[in-house]
């Protein structure tokens, strides 16, 4: 009887944690339940490539690769077709295949601190994606695609080699945009309708970067981080926000 129950315990903590029960960290564990498996944490694992039984996980919704050792990001990704999250920060990749645009269902994707130079156009066909990480690798440009991502929210391309930005980025609904640490020479005229951002970092962004007073039409900013060279002028809007509202906040970077 005390087994019987202690199974009806089991399956009632499963059912409330249901990601839980179908969440795997080690490939040993698979034993051909590839279609069972929704969330694989294969980070720290020293992989020098994507294993190919990821592949086959085709109900994958969660996918962790941080700190490994992989170089690429194959076209086999294409059949993971319920992604909502990729984690492949951390790594050595520098090179992504087009067949990224066919993960619809991607919510976040980050490829924080990699060897990328050059994003696939296909990167604005992700039309669920919110958060997307692209620091500390060596993108000279961003594809003007990626202005197609009628959802993303949070933009974070610091420490790059960022030239431009696309031209149409004001397309976005971002509320964080992070373009510090970079080599812009130039601000397309349609960044100051970014209507929506909250949270902008733009701190050592390129030399010849500075902001115009057409930042006051951004009116929801909270939070501000520029350089010395950056805001080159007293905004009054600016301070007429630091007194009124008390979230508000400007930071100047060194």
């Amino acid at each position: 009887m005390s087994y019987f129950f202690s199974k009806i315990a089991q399956v009632t903590f499963c059912l409330a944690i249901l990601s839980n029960c179908n969440s795997v960290s080690n490939l040993n564990r698979v034993n051909g339940k590839q279609k069972s498996i929704t969330k694989l944490n294969l980070s720290y694992q020293k992989l020098t490539e994507i294993p190919a039984v990821v592949f086959e996980m085709e109900n994958l919704k969660v996918l962790n690769l941080n700190s490994n050792l992989i170089s690429e990001i194959p076209p086999e990704i294409g059949k993971l077709k319920n992604l909502e999250k990729l984690i492949l920060s951390n790594n050595k990749i520098v090179s992504v295949a087009d067949e990224i645009g066919h993960l619809k269902k991607l919510e976040k994707l980050s490829l924080r601190t990699n060897k990328i130079d050059q994003l696939p156009s296909s990167i604005g066909d992700l039309k669920s994606l919110e958060v997307l990480k692209l620091g500390f690798n060596n993108l000279v440009e961003l594809p003007k695609e990626i202005c197609n991502l009628e959802n993303l929210t949070q933009l974070y391309a610091a420490y790059n080699e960022l030239e431009f930005l696309p031209s149409e980025i004001g397309k976005l609904r971002l509320t964080d945009l992070f373009i510090n640490q970079n080599q812009l020479k130039t601000l397309p005229n349609s960044f100051y309708k970014l209507s929506s951002l909250i949270r902008l970092n733009i701190a050592n962004s390129g030399n010849a970067v500075s902001l115009t007073d057409h930042i006051c039409s951004l009116r929801r900013i909270e939070e501000l981080i520029i350089d010395y060279n950056t805001l080159t002028f007293s905004a009054r809007c600016l301070e007429i926000r630091a007194r009124s509202n008390p979230r508000f906040s400007i930071t100047i970077s060194n």
